[in-house]
């Protein structure tokens, strides 16, 4: 109390002083007029529109009977992609574009017979190069990955998310000589891993041919530099000393496998085994809304006359097709539910271009496949003959032409195709046994759409 008293005391002498200090100033006889310059305004920059290297695209989703599942891409401004699937239980790292492209999207998740078409679209590839997905990219949404069921991703800026959160898949690597445990690991997110010698984590930039690395514990940098050949580079550690190595480059894909069983319990699966020219070979199961990948090797038998593949001490014999040339065997997986087979194999997939039919009777049809063979077909009959086909289209309408095996003198013969030059595309067939007549036409419409 006493020091409150003492504070009003001192504020009211300081009121006093002042007021006797103004009374003693002389009085302002300055006239004020009133201004009549309009107030002036700093200029403002608006903020950016935000871009795809802005944030992250998220998706989240509850499955029944399981916990939320979080999945989102992360673009870089260098062109690097990271995607990580089921809160991170999946993740990849790729190369994307957005292009302008039209891309078929379903806008309306809860409908999927609802269709649009983009006018802009992201192209992602894999490291190496092969084809991962292209997406439909509208209004900052990116709509349908076929790898997590269709699911579309949403722009988030404020996830509060950094590349620290994500981990690191090497996009360059350099060996000393053929050892696999002295490597330079170069990440997506711009940190490193330096396994010659002591270990050395840190970040890293490159400028030209030249990767500065950056310790995380000691902040000094030292380089790994590019050669002219593309496929050495010099490597100056901290201390000084240098080793020349090796750029690691994918191994090439010499034989493919595919298949797929379209009777799996949660739909259909779909398996791909690349043969790489190092023996090692890679099998990718998309199922379920889920690409898996498993590591094995293969081996080519001495006469050629068959594959052997290994996946977790499993071992798989494909002996060869001499028709084709092709080579053949059936997978032993699980679906989830049972134990199931997926006919695999080397042979090209075949599928339906045009399909022509009888005028008169729909149930002669010729197909034409993408291999460049056709079957003329007969509902009861099966295939009644076959042959080839070729298209020219630089002309304003296209100019086919057709060889079937089986006509009324019994030899290969090339069938004239023609065309009404309104609607349609027709040739008229006969057997060798004159049993069976027909003409078969092709629409503008249909062909118009098989050309798409």
């Amino acid at each position: 109390m006493k020091r409150h008293t003492r504070l009003v005391s001192l504020l009211t002498i300081l009121l006093v002083f002042l007021l006797a200090l103004s009374a003693c100033t002389p009085a302002d006889t300055t006239t004020t007029t009133e201004s009549t310059t309009e107030a002036t305004t700093t200029g403002t920059t608006a903020p950016a529109e935000p871009t795809i290297v802005d944030g992250i695209y998220e998706d989240r989703f509850t499955p029944e009977g399981y916990s939320e599942f979080v999945n989102y891409f992360n673009f870089y401004p260098n062109g690097i992609f990271y995607l990580s699937l089921y809160n991170g239980g999946q993740y990849m790292a790729g190369y994307y574009e957005v292009v302008d492209m039209a891309v078929e999207y379903m806008p309306n998740p809860e409908d999927e017979t609802e269709k649009a078409m983009s006018e802009q679209a992201i192209v992602l590839t894999n490291l190496d190069g092969s084809e991962y997905a292209t997406l439909a990219y509208v209004d900052d949404v990116i709509y349908d990955l076929p790898q997590l069921y269709n699911h579309d991703f949403n722009h988030v800026l404020d996830s509060g998310h950094s590349s620290a959160d994500e981990n690191g898949i090497a996009i360059v690597e350099f060996m000393l000589g053929e050892d696999d445990y002295s490597l330079v690991r170069l990440m997506h997110n711009g940190t490193f891993q330096d396994t010659i010698g002591a270990m050395v984590e840190g970040t890293w930039a490159v400028d030209g041919d030249v990767y500065t690395l950056t310790d995380a514990d000691t902040g000094e940098a030292y380089t790994v530099t590019l050669n002219a050949d593309g496929l050495t580079a010099e490597y100056v550690a901290l201390d000084g000393s240098t080793e020349t190595l090796n750029l690691v480059v994918e191994s090439p894909t010499l034989i493919t496998f595919t298949g797929s069983n379209a009777e799996a319990a949660y739909g259909e699966m779909v398996v791909t085994i690349a043969c790489k020219e190092d023996g090692t070979a890679e099998m990718t199961t998309e199922y379920a809304g889920v690409e898996n990948k498993q590591t094995g090797a293969w081996v080519l038998a001495d006469d050629n006359m068959s594959i052997t593949l290994t996946f977790e001490e499993a071992d798989y014999v494909a002996p060869i097709n001499l028709e084709d040339n092709s080579f053949s065997f059936e997978l032993a997986t699980s679906d989830g539910t049972a134990d199931i087979t997926v006919d695999m194999t080397t042979a090209e997939a075949v599928e339906t271009v045009y399909t022509w039919t009888g005028e008169s009777d729909a149930n002669v049809i010729l197909e034409m496949y993408s291999d460049g063979t056709c079957a003329l077909i007969y509902s009861g009959m099966g295939t009644v003959t076959t042959g080839t086909w070729t298209i020219d289209t630089t002309n304003q309408l296209p100019a086919w032409t057709l060889t079937l095996a089986e006509t009324i003198d019994g030899t290969d013969v090339e069938v004239p195709v023609e065309s009404d030059y309104a609607t349609k595309f027709y040739f008229a067939f006969t057997n060798s046994s004159g049993q069976l007549e027909a003409t078969l036409a092709l629409s503008f419409a249909d062909y118009q759409a098989a050309a798409e």
